[in-house]
């Protein structure tokens, strides 16, 4: 028959070494003596500082109703699109399909809500909509992402608000621009008065 005292005692000193470890192991957790200098705490700060490199030494677009700022390097193309509309294109290369962009448009042609609803339209579940305050003006920011046949995501956005007589889409096609990127380009966005 096993002594009671020496099993009461191996159990005591298993419960006493469990308490141990677990509260040691809490104390390290909390004062992170086991801290774990893993992808996370070496790649955030990383991507905040390629953010902020990205944007510095912007250049500067300027046409008769506005400016905005854009990429150093980027190909700027502006197309006249009859009496209805007009469009500025940034892109990091002549050939790359999408990018950045600015559409205006006369309001008689097409109206903010117009615009928006066309997006609504052929985007509803793929998008959500907020509203921004663009250089002082409230815009309408429509986030679109749209899962392609090989299950890919593309994302894309559009700020959309009229002033006066016309109506302006400021928009991101997802490639070659990341959204903190595509979010100082629209924020850079100011009217000329």
């Amino acid at each position: 028959m096993p002594d009671k005292k020496g099993f009461v005692g191996i159990a005591a000193i298993i419960i006493i070494a469990l308490i141990v470890l677990g509260g040691g192991y809490y104390f390290a957790q909390k004062t992170g003596f086991f801290y774990d200098n893993g992808k996370s705490d070496i790649v955030e700060p990383v991507q905040q500082n390629q953010t902020a490199d990205q944007t510095t030494n912007w250049q500067t677009y300027t046409s008769k109703s506005f400016s905005i700022q854009y990429p150093i390097g980027w190909v700027v193309s502006e197309l006249k699109e009859g009496p209805e509309y007009e469009r500025v294109n940034f892109r990091a290369s002549k050939d790359q399909i999408s990018g950045l962009g600015v559409t205006i448009y006369k309001k008689s042609f097409r109206t903010a809500d117009t615009e928006i609803n066309r997006y609504i339209s052929v985007f509803d579940k793929n998008l959500t909509k907020s509203n921004i305050t663009l250089d002082g003006i409230i815009a309408t920011k429509l986030d679109i992402s749209v899962i392609d046949g090989g299950g890919n995501t593309t994302t894309g956005s559009h700020i959309i608000f009229s002033v006066t007589d016309q109506t302006y889409d400021i928009s991101y096609g997802g490639l070659g621009i990341t959204p903190s990127q595509f979010s100082y380009f629209f924020n850079s966005f100011k009217l000329i008065k």
